[in-house]
């Protein structure tokens, strides 16, 4: 009986001890509500994109740390890798598009049309 006893005592102290317990507060306190986290398909291709720019980028060693669980929209998560002097990356979601132009097969002039005014020394219209 002694032992049943010890064991009631021993369980019901164990018992309290742990449900007592909480895990720690993840919010600091800090009063602002934590940041929403992107879907998860937007994270995979917010990583996609890292990865490719950290291993083939020319100025890879240059890339800022960004946290891909908060960025919601790839094309600026893009934008923001892209160092200031890189004029020519280019991010796209119609593959065919792409593969079309590393083809040679492109769909435009490579041309803009621009309708103005040419003037001459004294900054009147010409023709």
């Amino acid at each position: 009986m002694l032992n049943y006893k010890s064991y009631l005592v021993a369980l019901l102290a164990f018992t309290l001890l742990f449900t007592g317990c909480e895990k720690d507060d993840p919010d600091p306190g800090d009063g602002n509500p934590p940041a929403q986290i992107a879907p998860l398909l937007t994270r995979k291709i917010n990583t996609f994109i890292k990865d490719v720019m950290s291993d083939v980028y020319y100025w890879n060693n240059t890339l800022p740390t960004i946290d891909v669980d908060y960025e919601f929209d790839s094309k600026d998560y893009f934008d923001k890798l892209l160092n200031k002097e890189d004029k020519w990356s280019f991010i796209s979601d119609n593959i065919t598009e792409v593969e079309d132009s590393f083809e040679g097969i492109e769909t435009t002039f490579g041309y803009s049309l621009a309708f103005g005014n040419f003037v001459d020394g004294t900054g009147s219209p010409t023709g």
